[in-house]
């Protein structure tokens, strides 16, 4: 894939802060030709070929013109998701029965590219935060229908990751972060609050965090469950 499975909490908030003076950014594609890593087959697609981020949602999603998540390859006859740049003999050897298996072609008729990945991943034992940035990706990719069932499943996903140590405080406060916005979108108001109101006296927030945490407070108390824009500290300043 393009970036870092698990992106970590500074390089997120620094992207959201980012704004071009001229608003003249644009989102690019561009038509590959690529092979199938399972099956062979040869195939044509669009793929994104730049973006330019203003900001991003409480979910951390991009807006602006980009498309977000980055879209990835899938392979027309058996929906194989190529989710990274190169894969093992061995890896696709695993790979090759689950992908024709029944079970992950009646998902491919009906799941969005990012959950596949996910499926593919936990399939392939992969890290639990991989999967949950997976599953985090796919909630951005879902339609209103689809929604709650993948922000429950992401959700389950990011509560796992408490019983796995965080490498630092960033990214501790990052599943938080995470959590804590599943939890309000899905109408989780005394799960979400409780979260929040433990985050908010957490020494190890910075202020681009601290400013999250307190709209999230704000949100929860006036139930508010729609997507909203991570706050940019000028904003704050301002109100």
């Amino acid at each position: 894939m393009k970036k870092g499975i698990f992106m970590r909490l500074k390089t997120l908030l620094a992207s959201a802060s980012l704004m071009f003076a001229t608003h003249a950014g644009a989102s690019t594609i561009r038509q590959v030709k690529l092979t199938c890593p399972v099956g062979g087959e040869k195939f044509e697609t669009v793929l994104a070929g730049s973006g330019t981020s203003y900001g991003q949602n409480l979910d951390f999603r991009h807006y602006g013109p980009i498309i977000s998540p980055w879209p990835v390859a899938r392979c027309p006859s058996n929906g194989f998701i190529i989710y990274k740049d190169e894969f093992t003999n061995e890896e696709l050897a695993q790979l090759k029965p689950f992908v024709a298996s029944d079970r992950y072609q009646q998902m491919a008729k009906r799941h969005t590219n990012y959950y596949l990945i996910a499926q593919l991943l936990k399939y392939m034992n992969d890290s639990p935060e991989a999967i949950a940035d997976a599953l985090l990706k796919a909630s951005w990719e879902a339609d209103d229908k689809r929604y709650p069932a993948y922000a429950e499943e992401a959700l389950n996903a990011f509560l796992q990751l408490e019983q796995i140590a965080a490498k630092d405080d960033r990214e501790r406060i990052f599943r938080q972060l995470i959590a804590g916005e599943l939890e309000r979108r899905l109408q989780r108001w005394e799960a979400a609050e409780a979260r929040f109101k433990t985050l908010i006296s957490d020494p190890a927030l910075e202020n681009q965090e601290r400013a999250i945490v307190e709209l999230q407070l704000h949100l929860v108390k006036t139930r508010i469950s729609s997507t909203q824009r991570v706050p940019t500290l000028e904003n704050k300043k301002q109100k």
